[in-house]
C-alpha cells in the first residue's frame, strides 16, 4: 500500500514534473513582458529610478565675421548645468575659412598641437573634462579672410548688375546728347547730367560662423 503524502509512480510523478515546468514557463514569459516593458519605458524616461538625472544636449557658440576681412576672435560661454563635451561641429562652408586655434575648458587647454581646419570638425567625437556652470569655455578662432565660392558669384552678378545700370544712364544721354540742336546744348546735357547711384548699394557681407558642442548634461533642477 502507498503511502498518500507520497507521488503514486510514475503517473503523480509526471504530473507533478509537468507542473513544475508549466509554472517555470509562465514565469520566464513574465520575465521577459517585464524586461520589453523597462526598455520601452527607458526610451521615454531613461532616468527612470536614477539620483543623477542625465541627457543629451547641445552647446552652441557663435560670432558674425565681414567676409573679406581676416581677423581673429574668441567663443566665450559658460554651460548652465554639468556638460561633459562628446562631439564636436562647425558651419564652415569651405577649408582654409576658419581654423581652431586652441579650445580651453576649466582653464584646461583640450585642444593639443597645430590649428584645426574648422571645415573638418564635422561630427567630430571628442571627450573633454565635465564643465560646470561656473567654469567656461573658450574656443579661439582664426578667419583669414577667405570668401566662400556662392558669395563670390553673388558679388560678381552685383558687379554686373551696377555696369548695367550704369551703361543704361549712358545711353540715355547719348541719346540725349545727340538730339541736341547746338553743341552749346549738348555740353549742358553732359554736365547737368544726373548719375544716379545704383538703387540698391551693396552693405558688406557678413557671415555668421559657429561652433556645437554635443554630449551628456545633467538635468537643471536635479
Amino acid at each position: 500500500m502507498t503511502h498518500s503524502k507520497f507521488p503514486s509512480w510514475p503517473s503523480d510523478f509526471v504530473a507533478t514534473r509537468s507542473g513544475v515546468i508549466d509554472t517555470a514557463r509562465l514565469l520566464y514569459r513574465q520575465y521577459r513582458r517585464l524586461v520589453a516593458t523597462a526598455r520601452r519605458v527607458a526610451l521615454l524616461n531613461p532616468n527612470k529610478d536614477s539620483d543623477v538625472k542625465v541627457e543629451g544636449y547641445t552647446f552652441a557658440l557663435s560670432k558674425e565675421v565681414t567676409l573679406g576681412i581676416a581677423s581673429r576672435f574668441d567663443l566665450v560661454s559658460s554651460p548652465d548645468t554639468n556638460f561633459r563635451f562628446q562631439q564636436l561641429v562647425s558651419n564652415a562652408p569651405c577649408p582654409g575659412m576658419f581654423y581652431i586655434l586652441g579650445i580651453q575648458g576649466a582653464n584646461v587647454g583640450c585642444h593639443q598641437g597645430h590649428k584645426i581646419d574648422a571645415f573638418n570638425l564635422k561630427d567630430l567625437t571628442i571627450d573633454y573634462p565635465t564643465l560646470s556652470p561656473a567654469n567656461r569655455i573658450v574656443v579661439y578662432v582664426e578667419y583669414t579672410g577667405r570668401v566662400p565660392h556662392s558669395k563670390r558669384l553673388d558679388r560678381a552678378e552685383e558687379k554686373a548688375r551696377r555696369w548695367r545700370h550704369r551703361a543704361i544712364q549712358l545711353a540715355e544721354i547719348l541719346r540725349a546728347v545727340s538730339e541736341a540742336k547746338s553743341l552749346k546744348a549738348a555740353k549742358k546735357i553732359i554736365a547737368t547730367s544726373d548719375w544716379s547711384p545704383y538703387p540698391s548699394e551693396r552693405m558688406p557681407d557678413l557671415f555668421t560662423f559657429s561652433i556645437g558642442f554635443s554630449g551628456h548634461a545633467s538635468i537643471v533642477g536635479y
